[in-house]
């Protein structure tokens, strides 16, 4: 329960304050925005990461690999939070 907490700040923490980048995805360089190009509030970053990557994860991961044959590269979590990973270089 205390790594769900701390993980749901964590991620709230960085991708509302800090551009929707956490130090992982600044050192790749990429940020998450809304579908029309607005920084996520904490409520998309608690659905996108808490909610989403759970849900992602229920078969076999297959949430994530969908971002593979995607139009817009999104996963589920992405879908769920109308989130996109764009580039920042």
């Amino acid at each position: 329960m205390i790594g769900l907490v701390v993980s749901t700040f964590y991620y709230v923490y960085f991708l509302t304050n800090h551009n929707g980048q956490t130090p992982g995805k600044a050192a790749l360089g990429i940020r998450i925005v809304k579908l029309d190009g607005t920084r996520l509030t904490a409520w998309d970053a608690v659905v996108r990461n808490v909610i989403g990557y759970a849900v992602s994860s229920l078969v076999f991961l297959l949430g994530y690999f969908w971002a593979l044959w995607d139009d817009r590269r999104q996963g589920w979590h992405d879908k769920l939070a109308r989130t996109i990973v764009v580039r920042t270089r």
